[in-house]
């Protein structure tokens, strides 16, 4: 609220839109969204690739104790190669990859790597087999990442940054409600001594399922419609 005061308006007075109620709150901006129809599958692909990397995240450690039998110093481990990996991806190789690929076939390529690394490790038993998988599934997850939210902001003026930035944070918001809701709920179903589905990486099988719809969601969307800057309203 301190900074709200305090921070100086970064747009000029003629881009600023008025405080409209009716659009402050998660439904309003979702509403306010359906009216550029190219960003509606973008939107969608972005909330399902969240929804799926808040469940994987909430559940990691307990699912490699359960299928690799590892520590929790082991669990911390990966998690810090996940985060050197990213680091490399996110500050480095996107700025390589982008320029010379596009963004559109940045997020169609790195979408297709995580999801077939995402079946890999669905059926991967063996601890030292699943970290090199983890790695391609964190490369083309993390190159996918800035490129489909660069397409998503692309068409959209100055004057909607604002509007398109508080939508994406909502749905976001929703996925790590939902995501480690349901994972937890998947996990409990496929381990312990009596499993009510004799299928470990039954999670991961689901997560590279969605990875693989929201390829398909924005080839076809891309495909599609050609994107036009929106101009604030």
């Amino acid at each position: 609220m301190a900074i709200s005061f305090c921070q100086k308006a970064c747009l000029p007075a003629t881009q600023r839109k008025p405080i409209e109620l009716h659009k402050a709150n998660p439904f309003g901006g979702l509403l306010a969204m359906a009216r550029f129809p190219i960003n509606l599958p973008l939107l969608a692909a972005f909330f399902l690739n969240s929804f799926a990397q808040r469940g994987l995240e909430s559940i990691w450690v307990l699912y490699t104790d359960f299928r690799f039998d590892w520590s929790v110093l082991a669990g911390s481990w990966s998690l810090a190669y996940v985060g050197l990996i990213s680091a490399m991806v996110q500050g480095g190789l996107v700025r390589l990859v982008v320029p010379r690929l596009g963004e559109a076939r940045t997020v169609i390529i790195g979408l297709s790597i995580a999801a077939v690394s995402g079946f890999g490790f669905a059926f991967t038993s063996n601890g030292f087999w699943a970290v090199p998988v983890i790695g391609f599934y964190v490369l083309g997850y993390d190159l996918a990442g800035p490129a489909l939210r660069s397409l998503i902001s692309g068409p959209f003026d100055a004057g909607q940054q604002g509007l398109l930035q508080g939508v994406m944070g909502c749905l976001n918001g929703l996925a790590g409600i939902g995501g480690p809701f349901v994972a937890s709920m998947v996990l409990a179903d496929i381990s312990g001594n009596d499993p009510v589905i004799n299928f470990p990486g039954l999670y991961f099988f689901g997560g590279a399922c969605v990875l693989l719809g929201t390829t398909l969601m924005v080839t076809i969307s891309l495909g599609r419609f050609t994107p036009k800057r929106q101009t604030a309203e």
